[in-house]
């Protein structure tokens, strides 16, 4: 298979790096750190938290999708807001930017479902849902039956958790259209 020695007894195949290929992983194996500890608490006081807002930005570029998620805390001694999550992925190809705003939307939905369930127990005062696209909005608020498959399933999958208020956003402030842009990775794409 693909030209490489099979080992019948171990079901294997027999794959060889070149040794300083080899040696490279190895050096960086060993460069890596036992532990890793990273300090992620949005709670900023050492006291109960009284309520959180919950805060979903969907976005997409063409070429990625993303969605992320923030949490404002609020607690006696004040007031803390900080990302609690991130998604990203590449988008479908031959779908509109109105489709693909919609696949954000519904993973902006997914995420804030998977949090909120991460935070059982919290009391969670608000959940906001954050979008460019102000024709998903208007989708949102019709019933899903009005269109062909693919818009109406993703309309009646988020106009299922009614709980979310959903509002538009400009790209310079959705912090999911960070995500999506090469050049805040350092990359360039074929505009810039």
């Amino acid at each position: 298979m693909f030209g490489l020695p099979w080992n019948k007894t171990e079901d294997t195949i027999a794959v060889t790096f070149q040794e300083a290929v080899a040696n490279q992983w190895k050096r960086f194996e060993r460069s890596l750190p036992d532990q890793v500890q990273v300090s992620c608490s949005l709670t900023g006081f050492k006291e109960a938290t009284e309520v959180i807002d919950l805060h979903t930005f969907g976005d997409t570029s063409g070429a990625r999708t993303s969605a992320a998620m923030y949490a404002v805390v609020y607690q006696a001694s004040g007031v803390n807001q900080g990302l609690l999550a991130a998604k990203s992925r590449l988008a479908k190809k031959g779908l509109t930017i109105a489709r693909l705003e919609l696949v954000s939307a519904h993973m902006a939905v997914n995420l804030m479902e998977n949090v909120k369930n991460a935070l059982e127990g919290q009391l969670v005062r608000s959940v906001h849902g954050w979008l460019h696209c102000t024709v998903a909005l208007h989708r949102f608020r019709r019933e899903g039956s009005a269109y062909k498959q693919f818009v109406a399933n993703r309309v009646n999958k988020i106009r299922d958790k009614a709980h979310i208020q959903w509002r538009p956003v400009g790209t310079d402030q959705n912090p999911a259209a960070k995500q999506t842009s090469c050049t805040s990775y350092g990359l360039k794409g074929q505009n810039g």
